[in-house]
């Protein structure tokens, strides 16, 4: 599974001169950069969100059975929530592997196309 973000980043910086021992170096325009900064914000909640959602999900079913129950442990949610969160993320590590590689294949090429 490959992480594709539906922003694309296009190389339309304008051309300085002026830097030593660069004759052709180009710099990243405000557009690239908040388009990157949107791409990585897209990572960042396919990275967390399987596990944030598996937490809420949890929180919600231990909120109900506390209040059918009448029992009010305030750290009884904790153990259950750690653990679903650990079981997704040891599932969901092939996608964020991937997502973490094309994410950086992308900054990489970026670096270099200069």
């Amino acid at each position: 599974m490959s992480f594709e973000t539906p922003f694309r980043l296009r190389s339309t910086a304008p051309q300085d001169e002026r830097l030593v021992g660069h004759s052709k170096a180009t710099h990243m325009d405000s557009f690239q950069a908040m388009e990157l900064a949107k791409a990585g914000l897209l990572l960042t909640l396919t990275i967390v969100g399987p596990m944030l959602i598996a937490s809420l999900i949890v929180g919600v079913a231990i909120g109900l059975f506390q209040a059918l129950t009448q029992i009010q442990e305030m750290t009884l949610t904790f153990v259950p929530k750690i653990l679903v969160m650990g079981i997704v993320m040891l599932l969901s590590l092939p996608m964020i592997g991937s997502a973490l590689s094309a994410f950086m294949a992308r900054i990489a090429d970026i670096i270099v196309a200069g």
